[in-house]
């Protein structure tokens, strides 16, 4: 699915009736990220970095780059339109099956002509090994310039500390690509922004603590995917400032139920099938379980950026931002979200959607399974299945085992 399909398909989106503005604003805010992608490559008129997603891009929009996120675009392109022409493209070129599903569908995309041509392309190396040897592929596919930034394994002042380097390392390759100086200026206004929608999204999470859960299990992806891509502008802090407001009034019950019943409150400790949005809907209006919280939105301490400080604020921020901080340095981190996570939000279970090609996720199933049985007293179902591929583990046998663990909770 090329990118000119997925704007459109974002556009129809937003234009439908839709029970909160949020939802709608979504739509919107992603119609005009591949408005901007669409444009880029067509005209040239601004230069096109292809980003892996744990890379900050508040420095990026400072200098007027245009990022796409090849990772969120090939999930957002599966599924909308199905994934399995993108793996056998990948599995032509000799990508193993064993692979991370995001990663072979975006090297079929780019193998396919799907993915726009970028000017340059810009990762991290700290999270997930299986991104950078992917992006790599892409590097060598399209024959363009390429610049890794290496995170340390440790969040503490000695990695912030390296990892400004790379950042400061980075300024001036983004300078050579494009033709210009970076405005420190305009990159202090980015950080500003990106604190500003930080901000705005910790307090929708401390909201997310009411019972009943002010928020759709369906909308909570809307939150991490909207920071992750735009963060650092304007239309990031509008959205929040959005979401904000309609979880405050919900729980002051200003607005009607968001679900017939609330009878259990879980957290998700990974991810989630994506290509099947429809059954975290099914979950909440079939069984009255709700997501209270999820670690791709989960915000550890009260860590703030620092606009008069952009550089080191967004060194500082890579270490605790919710989509990579559980994942860098040892499995405390993760362990210690999760059990705060059950603390925090009165939770009855918590669910791991493993998806099985994913050896850093998976890894740490048995030791967060046994410290929230331990630490938390909480339960906790491992569903084995894939993000995007459905053919992995079906909808409907994932059902079956949720159910299975509703009546766990239930007995309890």
């Amino acid at each position: 699915m090329k990118i000119a399909q997925v704007l459109e398909a974002m556009q129809a989106g937003r234009d439908m009736d839709h029970p909160l503005e949020s939802v709608r604003l979504y739509y919107d805010l992603m119609a005009r990220y591949y408005a901007r992608i669409e444009e880029a490559e067509r005209t040239h008129h601004r230069p096109l970095v292809i980003l892996g997603i744990y890379t900050p891009i508040e420095l990026f929009y400072a200098m007027d780059i245009v990022p796409c996120h090849a990772e969120l675009h090939a999930m957002n392109a599966a599924c909308l339109g199905g994934c399995q022409g993108y793996f056998d493209t990948a599995a032509a070129y000799g990508t193993p099956i064993e692979a991370c599903s995001i990663q072979r569908a975006m090297i079929g995309m780019a193998k396919g002509g799907l993915l726009p041509t970028p000017d340059f392309i810009v990762s991290a190396a700290g999270v997930c090994d299986s991104e950078v040897k992917s992006l790599e592929v892409l590097v060598k596919h399209f024959g363009c310039p390429y610049f890794l930034t290496d995170m340390p394994y440790q969040g503490d002042p000695a990695g912030v500390a390296y990892y400004l380097k790379e950042l400061e390392a980075l300024v001036p390759f983004l300078e050579s690509q494009t033709g210009r100086p970076l405005d420190w200026g305009r990159l202090e206004e980015t950080v500003e922004l990106s604190r500003q929608a930080a901000v705005l999204y910790r307090q929708v999470n401390e909201a997310r603590k009411a019972c009943p859960s002010p928020m759709r299990n369906q909308d909570f992806f809307n939150m991490c995917t909207v920071y992750a891509m735009m963060a650092g502008t304007q239309e990031a802090v509008d959205y929040f400032e959005v979401v904000a407001r309609e979880v405050r009034e919900q729980v002051e019950g200003k607005r009607p139920p968001l679900r017939p019943q609330e009878r259990f409150r879980l957290s998700c400790a990974f991810c989630f099938p994506a290509f099947s949005p429809e059954l975290l809907n099914w979950m909440e209006q079939e069984h009255g379980a709700a997501i209270a919280i999820d670690l791709v939105n989960y915000w550890r301490g009260e860590e703030e950026m620092d606009a008069r400080r952009p550089l080191e604020s967004l060194a500082k921020k890579a270490f605790y931002l919710p989509l990579a901080m559980p994942f860098i340095g040892p499995v405390e981190n993760w362990s210690r979200s999760v059990i705060e996570m059950g603390r925090g939000y009165s939770l009855d279970g918590s669910i791991f959607f493993a998806p099985v090609t994913c050896k850093e996720g998976c890894a740490t199933i048995r030791i967060l399974k046994d410290r929230m049985r331990e630490e938390a007293g909480i339960p906790t179902l491992v569903a084995d299945c894939d993000m995007i591929d459905p053919s992995v583990v079906s909808e409907e046998e994932l059902k079956g085992k949720l159910e299975g663990f509703f009546e766990t909770l239930e007995a309890r």
